[in-house]
């Protein structure tokens, strides 16, 4: 009596492990099922963070460019003369900055709307 028990109790034991391991085997399945979406989303939101940091960096830099510019201007005497090397190096500052305009109005379109934001 207590072999049969202990039997009933070893075949009910290793039916539930089955069940476990059928089910584990199906959760698997939908996982490895799931993980090429999975792996297109972070893909995707990591080409995202690239063009924004990108972007931020060309802002930056552009910003600098600005920045230089308003330095090698204001360090003009108003009514003095420009020696030709200020002057030149003014217009080539100038034209760089038209240069990484021209990039960044390429890269983003001048009043292009911003896509909405993803419900």
């Amino acid at each position: 009596m207590f072999n049969a028990e202990v039997n009933r109790k070893l075949d009910l034991l290793i039916r539930l492990v089955a069940r476990v391991l059928a089910l584990t085997e199906d959760e698997r399945e939908e996982l490895m099922a799931l993980q090429p979406e999975v792996q297109d989303l972070v893909d995707k939101v990591a080409a995202n963070s690239n063009a924004v940091q990108a972007a931020t960096q060309a802002l930056q830099a552009e910003a600098k460019q600005i920045a230089d510019l308003q330095a090698q201007i204001a360090g003009i005497t108003p009514g003095a003369p420009i020696d030709a090397e200020d002057l030149q190096a003014i217009k080539d500052a100038a034209s760089k900055l038209a240069d990484t305009n021209s990039a960044l109005q390429t890269a983003v379109p001048q009043n292009a709307p911003p896509a909405p934001p993803a419900s």
